[in-house]
């Protein structure tokens, strides 16, 4: 099992290269599933929010999104980033000291 940490930054532009502001933004959310799947929102944020965590999550390959959503209306939101996480299996520690015990006769 492991915490991931998500932590983003907000664009400073639009995708045709024109400034976009953070009051400009509406928020943004995370999407984290296993590829192939539909993925689960783990929330929307607002621009001052940037970073947030899930816990405890299983070994394996995930697919980490963000996407962002703009105060226009209607709203426009971003194509998205993916970002592909591999949790690996926890290596366990080596096993502990046999105890021996030797006896002369």
């Amino acid at each position: 099992m492991a915490n991931v940490n998500f932590v983003w930054t907000l664009p400073s532009t639009r995708a045709d290269g024109k400034a976009l502001s953070p009051s400009e933004i509406a928020n943004v959310e995370i999407l984290f599933g296993l590829p192939g799947l539909p993925a689960t929102s783990l929330g929307k944020f607002s621009p001052g929010t940037l970073s947030t965590s899930l816990n405890d999550v299983e070994p394996g390959d995930y697919i980490a999104s963000a996407f962002v959503t703009d105060t226009q209306n209607p709203p426009a939101v971003s194509t998205g980033r993916n970002v592909l996480v591999n949790i690996p299996v926890p290596r366990l520690a080596v096993p502990g000291d046999v105890t021996l015990t030797v006896n002369l006769s």
